[in-house]
Parts: C-alpha cells; sequence; structure tokens
C-alpha cells in the first residue's frame, strides 16, 4: 500500500563517542545519542550527527 505522506523515506542519526570511564552510564549514553539526533533532525534531516564528549574531542586530532 503506498503511503499518503511520502514517497521515499529519509533517515537521521544520532551517534555516540565515548570513552569508559566510571562516570559513564548507559542512560547518559542514550541521552547523548539522543541529542546527537535531534542535532541531525534540526540541520535537515537525512544526514548524522556525531556527539563526541570534550574530553575526547582533546585526546585526538581527527582530520576529515
Amino acid at each position: 500500500k503506498r503511503s499518503l505522506v511520502s514517497y521515499h523515506v529519509t533517515v537521521s542519526i544520532g551517534i555516540c563517542t565515548t570513552l569508559p570511564t566510571d562516570k559513564n552510564s548507559i542512560a547518559l549514553f542514550i541521552e547523548n545519542a539522543d541529542a546527537a539526533l535531534y542535532k541531525a533532525k534540526t540541520s535537515g534531516r537525512h544526514c548524522f550527527k556525531h556527539y563526541m564528549e570534550p574530553s575526547t574531542q582533546s585526546n585526538f586530532n581527527f582530520k576529515h
């Protein structure tokens, strides 16, 4: 059956990267992934956004 809303489906994805520590919890991990998903949706959808903890960002030097 055809959708009455749209002919195609798009995907928005929130990605969370974290280093294991005693301060981390599953709930915090999901909260951060959800924040990244919200950012993807508010950025126009059909994309992915990556949440990385500030302490993780300073430990790695990523080049695109």
